[in-house]
């Protein structure tokens, strides 16, 4: 949700020669319509739930980089996907992603958008209303966050005026690629893991393309 989580794994698969993978995109592919439709008219829980299948689906395979949605966390069973490999969170300020939330756009965004009416909001509105959507998940989703095998801070050194959108993606990735480095050589079994099978869930029957 504004970490920068696409870009950074396209940049980091690159670096190790590695695949890249969306699992937001996978679902997009599977329902056959943006994100904010399967939110708005599937539900929330028909997303988690196709999320949790890619997800089991992907474990199943090495050398590749997982951008995950910043929810995936949320369901235990997930942790077991994910740690097939290494967990990476990509940690900044609720006032960093709220300034690139509103930079970008807003109703991509389903747990952030507030209908189209945010369109017709002046960008301190808008960026008001993101902080406390922003600040009310991290206050949930940050102990799931700490559980991460790395975590890369996305604060700018320095004070120009770029900080206030964070790191460059390069720098970012140039972090993260020591921080794995670090991590991988204080502990070899990261690689090893493999998922507990019996909490794989059933795969949930996707839902037809409209006409």
């Amino acid at each position: 949700m504004g970490s920068g989580k696409s870009a950074v794994g396209r940049q980091l698969a690159a670096a190790l020669q590695y695949d890249f993978v969306d699992s937001d995109a996978k679902i997009e592919s599977v329902y056959q319509k943006p994100i904010r439709e399967i939110f708005k008219r599937d539900g929330e829980a028909a997303f988690r739930d196709q999320e949790s299948y890619i997800l089991k689906q992907l474990a199943q395979f090495r050398n590749q980089v997982v951008s995950t949605g910043g929810g995936a966390i949320l369901r235990s069973v997930n942790w077991e996907f994910m740690r097939t490999g290494v967990v990476v969170w990509l940690e900044g300020a609720p006032e960093l992603f709220a300034r690139r939330v509103v930079a970008d756009d807003l109703s991509n965004r389903p747990l952030l958008s507030r209908g189209s009416a945010a369109k017709q909001k002046d960008p301190e509105e808008q960026y008001r209303e993101a902080l406390a959507d922003i600040s009310r998940l991290l206050d949930r989703r940050r102990p799931l966050y700490e559980m991460a095998d790395v975590a890369v801070p996305l604060e700018a050194a320095g004070t120009g005026p770029e900080k206030g959108l964070g790191a460059p993606i390069a720098e970012v990735v140039h972090r993260l690629l020591l921080a794995l480095e670090l991590r991988l050589t204080q502990d070899q079994n990261l690689i090893f893991r493999e998922p507990a099978s019996e909490d794989f869930p059933e795969a949930p029957a996707p839902i037809a393309a409209e006409e």
